[in-house]
């Protein structure tokens, strides 16, 4: 059997649906914000912002898995010392080896590596290979191979000095182009009749002098030396 289908046939009292319009909106119109300041933007550009703020933070990871979700990252002590990179020994090709053996060696060494430095720095210790094959985990002691050097730390504690240079300038500058363009903070309801009256000096009250407005000279009014034959 067919079932009919629902036919909209017009809006039979529409005053009395404005009403009811007006009904659901009516504590929602003509009420001020509750911030002022705030500025409402789009879903749509909150979005970009935050996903351009994640880039440069580096924890943006594309959502495939929970594999993939963003791990919070772990703030450095400001006593910390930046790591010194580990070695990677210099892979050749062997006699009679082909490409894939090769880059599937050199990728095995190099995840091997990572694997060792991540746990150097979780651990703090040093893994050493010996010749013979051996693993050996060292701790990591002041003044040892794996902390940076006096040169180095210096040159790490001047970049960040630096920094902190740039960012106050930075920050001086905007507060004196924030005093130059100066803007006015318009209420909610405040009301305009009129645009601003503009007072501007008269180039004759500029001058500094202390003559009248009838003795200050205007044009037409000055004593030429044509004035005599005129007469």
């Amino acid at each position: 059997r067919k079932i009919p289908a629902k036919h909209h046939h017009g809006v039979r009292d529409p005053i009395k649906q404005n009403h009811q319009r007006f009904l659901k909106i009516r504590d929602k119109i003509d009420n001020p914000p509750k911030n002022i300041k705030d500025q409402p933007i789009s879903r749509a550009t909150a979005e970009f912002i935050r996903l351009k703020e994640e880039a440069k933070a580096g924890t943006y990871r594309p959502m495939f898995g929970r594999e993939d979700v963003p791990r919070p990252i772990r703030k450095k002590n400001k006593t910390e010392l930046p790591r010194p990179y580990k070695e990677v020994q210099n892979h050749k090709p062997l006699k009679g080896e082909g490409a894939r053996d090769f880059l599937q060696r050199v990728n095995r060494a190099t995840q091997n590596s990572l694997k060792e430095a991540h746990y150097e720095a979780k651990y703090n210790v040093d893994i050493v290979r010996k010749e013979s094959g051996e693993v050996e985990i060292q701790k990591r002691q002041v003044g040892s191979k794996g902390v940076p050097t006096q040169s180095r730390i210096v040159k790490f504690n001047a970049k960040k000095k630096l920094k902190k240079e740039k960012k106050k300038t930075r920050k001086e500058e905007d507060e004196s182009d924030k005093m130059i363009f100066k803007k006015d903070v318009v209420k909610f309801g405040e009301v305009c009749h009129r645009p601003p009256e503009l007072k501007v000096m008269r180039k004759s009250t500029k001058t500094k002098t202390s003559k009248s407005i009838d003795e200050i000279v205007r044009p037409g009014r000055k004593n030429l030396l044509l004035n005599a034959l005129l007469k």
